[in-house]
């Protein structure tokens, strides 16, 4: 009666929804059908750009999503995220209209806003079914995200076994990097699921990449602590010296970690102990600075070298072990030297009662008696 009277069919509320809007979350396929068939512009977009399609995807009504496409309904028109119908009836895991967009026509490869295709949202959501439908409707399932991320990394990060092996099958990039140069095979060492790792390496995951950090999985596993993943990766052929671009190999990791457990293992297949890095730290230099007694005593026992000296300055002498206690740095920083300055008045009476250098060059060329009032709280130093 309104229409009769001159009521405009298509007028929009402040959201630029339209009655056909409206009518479309409702399960109402004839009143649809007679808003069409009065000119209601089936096709009008609100505030985000979408059209009455996503509001019958959006309520689940088949009937009404059929209705729609039949009478000529943009199946893939895009809102202002770039989301398709196809995309927002995935990411409500609404099968039906999936399957009922796909056969009528839906873009499965059409990128949103993220870069992701449909697909990546069968894989969110762990659909095997519609996953299967779109791979043989011909989704381009090596289709990367705006980070460089593919459909096997969301698979292989969301541990579904199921959909990741499917994609493989059909012939995913087992090594296709991410924009940081990470494989599909640096996803499952962030949980230690070991079942996987074998079964990329099984399948064909490169071991020893490096991202574009230099870090290996290797590496990556050692940082993480992650459980069994690092055996899994060295007993597969993983590089265990190979340097990231600090030139830090992955026993590295395992000192600053303070994991024991896998530096014996790393030191058992032939981790380098005296690998220096890029500023010629070694591994003994990590090991004191993160006060790990343990980890230290066992590179000694091992061979390290105790009087490798770093770049920095401060040579990490360890005169316990026989190392030269007058060593000086490159800026002539002895060993009392610092010592001093740290308060360790252990250091300083052994050092003291020793046949040792008292007077020192310090760096800006003075010479200078040490200041003894840093220990003037031990009696031994007050007796010297």
């Amino acid at each position: 009666m309104l229409i009769e009277r001159g009521a405009n069919i298509n007028t929009a509320d402040y959201n630029c929804i339209t009655p056909l809007h409206c009518t479309a979350s409702l399960e109402n396929p004839e009143a649809c059908k007679w808003l069409i068939e009065n000119g209601a512009d089936i096709n009008a977009v609100d505030n985000y750009g979408q059209t009455p399609l996503y509001k019958s995807i959006e309520y689940s009504h088949t009937e009404v999503i059929k209705v729609l496409i039949e009478r000529g309904a943009n199946i893939n028109t895009a809102d202002y995220n770039c989301i398709t119908p196809l995309h927002c009836a995935a990411s409500l895991e609404n099968r039906e209209a999936c399957k009922c967009l796909i056969e009528n026509g839906a873009d499965i490869n059409a990128a949103d806003n993220y870069g992701r295709t449909p697909l990546y949202e069968f894989i969110a959501y762990s659909d095997i079914e519609i996953t299967k439908l779109v791979i043989e409707k011909g989704a381009n399932i090596n289709k990367s995200d705006n980070n460089g991320s593919t459909p096997l990394h969301l698979a292989v990060g969301m541990k579904n076994k199921e959909i990741y092996k499917l994609l493989i099958e059909n012939g995913a990039d087992i090594n296709a990097a991410d924009n940081y140069g990470r494989t599909p095979l640096y996803k499952p060492i962030d949980y230690s699921d070991t079942e996987v790792i074998k079964s990329l390496i099984k399948r064909g995951a490169y071991i020893n990449i490096a991202d574009h950090y230099g870090i290996t999985p290797l590496h990556y596993a050692a940082s993480l602590k992650s459980g069994e993943a690092y055996k899994v990766l060295i007993e597969n052929g993983a590089e265990i010296n190979a340097v990231d671009r600090y030139g830090r190999t992955p026993l590295y990791e395992t000192i600053a970690y303070s994991n024991i457990e896998i530096t014996k293992l790393m030191i058992e297949k032939g981790a380098n102990i005296n690998k220096a890095d890029n500023n010629s730290s070694t591994l003994l230099h990590s090991a004191v600075n993160v006060e790990d007694k343990e980890v230290y005593k066992l590179l000694i026992e091992k061979g390290a070298n105790i009087n490798a000296a770093d770049n920095c300055g401060i040579c990490k002498l360890l005169i316990a072990k026989g190392a030269d206690i007058n060593k000086a740095t490159n800026n002539d920083i002895t060993l009392l030297y610092e010592a001093v300055r740290v308060k360790d008045t252990e250091i300083c009476w052994y050092y003291c009662t020793t046949d040792s250098r008292i007077v020192h060059s310090v760096c800006i060329g003075y010479v200078k008696t040490l200041d003894w009032r840093h220990c003037k709280s031990d009696n031994r130093c007050q007796s010297l």
